[in-house]
């Protein structure tokens, strides 16, 4: 939303016209903004729940909706790399960074 009240204050300045711009950067802007919002709440991993040898992780968007089943998967790696620790859950890879989990209880060579 920022670059397009500057480019409107911009070409307000200079005596353009500019009501067509705020007519479809707004929109277009707010669009985006919710896009973004979308994809990133179902990328920030804030739940993580173990049992035995399975594992079933939930995103931000998912732990809003808690009657949502889990969906249980095998644990295939875990590992600590510097400052963060790397789990490879079937196809996909997160990396739980040590300053995001402060309460973290894991320990892992």
């Amino acid at each position: 939303m920022l670059p397009v009240m500057v480019v409107t204050l911009v070409a307000m300045l200079e005596g353009q016209e500019v009501l067509a711009a705020i007519y479809t950067g707004f929109p277009l802007a707010l669009l985006v903004a919710s896009a973004w919002t979308w994809i990133r709440t179902r990328d920030i991993i804030v739940e993580i729940h173990v049992d035995d040898d399975r594992i079933a992780v939930r995103s931000l968007y998912d732990a809003a909706a808690p009657e949502k089943e889990l969906h249980w998967s095998r644990l295939l790696d875990a590992r600590r790399e510097g400052g963060r620790i790397t789990l490879q859950i079937g196809h996909e890879e997160f990396r739980l960074e040590d300053r995001d989990w402060d309460l973290l209880p894991v320990s892992l060579p």
